[in-house]
């Protein structure tokens, strides 16, 4: 029987220094990977501060614009119907009037074209990591052309004999917020109470109240 002889091999030893590269390889992938998801997390989450007091100051500046409007357009937005008793049997609105304050909203908010605003970082944060070093980070928005104004009324009953009546302007805004590093569509929602009013009608006789 005739048994093959195996081929004698050295053993490979790896030097000490080779181990030690690796080691260093490995712990540098580690603090990069480490430091590359902090950024990220930190980059959004000024981002997302970013973006909330953007739609917080267009909040306000829709406000200006709705009253610069309202100055505008003069005069009542509803007229009363009666009948021969001088009791008010119906509430219209003014549609023209109304559409033309709606029509100056927008021109107000999309004249300006784009905004620009510098956020201090300490602001964002609430707290100043650096005392002395002011770190403003710059804010774009563009006010889309996406953006509507439409007009809403309610009739609610206030006593026994009184209607509240109400006219709402609701108003949304496409935005599109641009900070260095990215940019995010939002949408600035509001609701402008544009006239309110009370309706006195007749105290009937009887009154039932049912649950």
């Amino acid at each position: 029987m005739i048994r093959a002889t195996r081929r004698w091999r050295p053993a490979v030893h790896r030097p000490p220094r080779f181990r030690r590269s690796v080691a260093a390889l490995l712990l540098a992938l580690a603090v990069l990977g480490s430091a590359a998801y902090v950024t990220v997390t930190v980059l959004q989450l000024i981002t997302q501060l970013a973006v909330n007091a953007a739609c917080d100051l267009m909040q306000l500046k829709i406000n200006t614009a709705v009253r610069a409007s309202m100055a505008q357009v003069r005069g009542e937005y509803y007229t009363y119907r009666t009948d021969a008793d001088g009791t008010i049997t119906a509430v219209s609105i003014d549609v023209e009037r109304v559409g033309q304050v709606s029509s100056l909203v927008l021109e107000h908010m999309m004249d300006g074209g784009q905004i620009e605003l510098d956020i201090p970082l300490e602001t964002l944060f609430g707290v100043n990591f650096l005392p002395g070093l002011k770190l403003p980070l710059p804010v774009r928005i563009l006010v889309l052309t996406t953006s509507d104004v439409r007009y809403r009324n309610e009739l609610m009953s206030a006593a026994i004999n009184q209607s509240k009546y109400q006219l709402y302007l609701d108003i949304n805004m496409d935005l599109d917020i641009l900070v260095p590093w990215a940019h995010q569509t939002e949408t600035v929602g509001t609701q402008v109470l544009l006239a309110e009013t009370v309706i006195v009608g007749k105290v009937p006789q009887t009154y039932v109240e049912v649950e």
